[in-house]
């Protein structure tokens, strides 16, 4: 259930999780000091229970979390928080930088910063069946303590942490998840994790997949469609393939549905296509897929994947045969020699001004998404006038990196990269 939780929330979710020491396994075992120290100030007598942001005990009950971990998100914070980090895979060196910033009058006596570091994917065949665990605590640095600051209304507190990631532990697979709790009634004021991988430099070459009317619910028999995006990250030209899969329920990995060789991509170009149209076959199980992109030499070598669920449902509809991919090579086009949307500066830091010129009014969406494919933004989400209009982002709350902006007019979707540096 927490897994599902943690799927469906995204970015707007932190968890840990901190295994009791009922019987011997590799998760209690690992850091049993920093673990028993965070169980007792939990006053934790039962497995599983759920804490949401330390004040709400959900308890064991399924059902009830959901219900829970919505109430608590409709609770405003005083703070926001950006985290931005490196990490040396060769020496398994990672560099945090944390920013916290009181947007409202603090009512907190005893604040502490604390910074966890959680391994998710964890094969382990437990006794209750499971045998894939996610959000186990590995470490809290440089302790459970954590570190007790104070702060007011409009000012803004700079944290920096560093830290070597055992061996023993699947970088791939590891989290940073920073949390601002009261240390006196444990209430977490606010978190934000970031991913191992995400403090990597970028690949040379990178895709992103963005579905059209997420979540991406479709009967067999019937399509969806997504924009797909190839980067070039570095000031070279650059050659790939690329291959689509999907993750069949109760069967694997099926394909590739679509495929295409020897992409070329001009020196920080990238290519966009719209309208990419997937079809999914009347004899589809019903379930929940995974969707997957891969660029590089494929097969031989993956340098990047993307993917985004989509669940088959009945009833059935339409006539689709077969797994079909179409749309990329009718549709693409080289974005940066045909743009009627721009955002200036490019590089910016922390404001960017997007401005599009619409040729008559129509309804408009504007939305940011990461280069995760997540939205994390919607600018614009109505009717707008003909000509020339603009509009400002404000990333100050979010880390530095690539995001995309995508204009949908319903007849027409442009997609436009930019960077973000602090």
């Amino acid at each position: 259930m927490l897994d599902q939780l943690v799927e469906e929330y995204g970015p707007n979710l932190s968890v840990i999780r901190y295994y009791t020491s009922g019987y011997i396994d590799p998760f209690h075992s690992y850091n049993p000091v920093e673990i028993d120290a965070r169980i007792d100030y939990y006053d934790n007598f039962y497995s599983p229970q759920l804490f949401v942001d330390g004040i709400m005990d959900c308890g064991p009950g399924y059902p009830y979390w959901e219900d829970s971990i919505q109430v608590r998100m409709q609770a405003a914070s005083p703070l926001e928080m950006s985290l931005i980090g490196n990490y040396e895979p060769e020496d398994r060196y990672a560099e945090l930088d944390i920013t916290i910033t009181a947007t409202d009058e603090i009512d907190f006596s005893d604040l502490r910063m604390q910074c966890a570091l959680v391994e998710n994917d964890i094969f382990f065949d437990a006794p209750n069946g499971v045998k894939y665990h996610s959000q186990v605590l590995r470490d809290f640095i440089p302790t459970a303590d954590g570190e007790q600051f104070t702060i007011s209304n409009g000012e803004t507190l700079q944290f920096q942490r560093n830290t070597v990631i055992d061996n023993v532990l699947i970088d791939d697979s590891c989290e940073f998840v920073v949390f601002v709790q009261d240390n006196s009634t444990r209430e977490i004021v606010q978190s934000i994790s970031l991913k191992v991988p995400d403090m990597l430099p970028p690949p040379p070459v990178s895709v992103l997949m963005i579905p059209d009317n997420p979540p991406v619910v479709v009967p067999a028999g019937g399509s969806f469609t997504y924009t797909g995006i190839l980067t070039n990250n570095t000031d070279q030209p650059q050659s790939t393939d690329l291959a689509v899969v999907i993750d069949v329920p109760n069967y694997g990995i099926y394909g590739p549905v679509a495929r295409y060789n020897n992409i070329a991509l001009t020196p920080d170009g990238f290519i966009s296509v719209d309208n990419i149209t997937q079809s999914v076959p009347l004899y589809a199980p019903l379930g929940l897929y995974k969707y997957y992109a891969y660029c590089g030499d494929f097969p031989q070598q993956a340098i990047d994947s993307n993917y985004f669920q989509f669940e088959v449902t009945a009833p059935r509809g339409g006539d689709a045969q077969r797994w079909e991919t179409s749309g990329f090579p009718e549709l693409v086009r080289n974005l940066p020699g045909t743009v009627s949307i721009l955002n200036h500066p490019n590089p910016f830091n922390a404001k960017t001004t997007i401005t599009y010129d619409l040729p008559q009014a129509s309804d408009v969406n504007l939305s940011v998404y990461n280069i995760l494919g997540q939205r994390v933004e919607t600018l614009i989400d109505g009717y707008r006038q003909s000509g020339l209009n603009s509009i400002t982002w404000d990333a100050s709350e979010y880390s530095s990196g690539i995001y995309f902006y995508k204009l949908d007019t319903g007849d027409i979707v442009f997609t436009n990269r930019m960077v973000l540096l602090k």
